[in-house]
């Protein structure tokens, strides 16, 4: 009876979990049939295989219900204004829509930049080969060593397919197809056209690897050239910006708990109201200045990151692991300095 009972649970269990995994499967199927095709190709790029179809639809929904999640809560709980509560579900609606894509392109950008570090070596050792008298499929099989991670598995596979019989071209271009690689379509296209010419391949593969190792060096001398643009940008960004927010807020809230204690006799007010002196109570909501103040601070880490991985490594794509750390950062430095202030001002006070 208690098997039967333990068995009946499980059933229960597996039923809510197929129907949940249903339900983000269906609503995926439901988004626009291009972003769809995107995200299948970056999942390629990516060397990710099998359908992430479930993945993709759970992570946008998880995204879209922690929004309106956090919208409720400001409302209900808070009592925040509906139009400054719905902001955190307007920030995620397009973040969660674009995450799955996001996710993938960073995975693909990590291959690549894996696959381009040891391209020039195992190029090497495919001109060694063919110097040696291997034809060109045997060649790169046996250049593909363990040491060369993914890139050697991609290769494995062109050799294979050119030993079943596939054309050398429409082999490379496979390759081409499931890498997202600038210098390994340069080195296949020149490959191609050696091969077609009748050129010498090794000679050909030995001077590409050789370019793209300066190429290589060049980055890295950019880099370091550039490292003073980033350093500013930084501290500007995600120092600088919440710490002079978190002194205004301070100031703002200090100035109106003065006002509230401040009464104006009959006698002073006469003589203010006479001249050209008026004095008013501060007129602004610290609290909606505080929410201000955060949402500035994200937009500004977000374009912050964005011109930083443009900087450092040519793309906007890498600034996705750039956000959330300098937004904890940038937050920390926030209610860290309110907090110091804040006793500041009451022992000064």
């Amino acid at each position: 009876m208690k098997q039967l009972k333990f068995t009946h649970r499980k059933i229960r269990k597996l039923n809510v979990k197929q129907n949940l995994k249903d339900i983000a499967y269906t609503f995926y199927s439901y988004l626009p049939r291009k972003y769809r095709k995107k995200i299948e190709k970056e999942k390629i790029y990516a060397g990710i295989e099998g359908d992430k179809s479930v993945f993709c639809g759970a992570l946008i929904l998880i995204m879209w219900l922690v929004g309106l999640i956090e919208s409720a809560v400001l409302f209900v709980t808070f009592h925040v204004p509906i139009h400054l509560a719905l902001i955190p579900s307007f920030i995620m609606l397009p973040f969660g829509y674009y995450l799955p894509y996001l996710l993938f392109t960073y995975m693909a950008e990590g291959r690549r930049k894996r696959m381009e570090a040891v391209l020039p070596d195992i190029l090497m050792l495919i001109a060694a080969n063919i110097k040696s008298g291997l034809t060109i499929d045997r060649a790169i099989l046996f250049a593909s060593r363990p040491e060369f991670g993914e890139l050697a598995q991609e290769f494995k596979k062109v050799a294979f397919e050119i030993y079943g019989g596939e054309d050398v071209g429409t082999a490379f271009k496979k390759l081409v197809n499931r890498v997202k690689s600038v210098s390994l379509e340069r080195t296949v296209k020149l490959l191609l056209e050696g091969i077609k010419s009748g050129g010498t391949i090794a000679n050909l593969l030995e001077e590409t690897a050789n370019d793209l190792r300066t190429a290589e060096v060049l980055q890295r001398e950019i880099r370091s050239n550039v490292s003073m643009y980033m350093m500013f940008i930084f501290i500007a960004g995600v120092i600088a910006a919440p710490f002079l927010f978190a002194i205004s807020n301070v100031l703002l809230s200090t100035t109106t708990s003065v006002w509230g204690g401040v009464t104006i006799g009959e006698e002073a007010s006469q003589f203010l109201g006479g001249g050209f002196i008026t004095m008013k109570p501060v007129q602004l909501d610290v609290h909606s200045f505080s929410i201000f103040s955060i949402l500035c601070l994200v937009i500004n880490i977000i374009f912050a990151s964005i011109l930083i991985s443009i900087i450092q490594n040519g793309s906007a794509k890498e600034a996705i692991k750039y956000i959330p750390p300098f937004i904890i950062l940038s937050l920390s430095i926030y209610y860290g300095t309110i907090k110091v202030m804040e006793k500041i001002f009451s022992i000064i006070l």
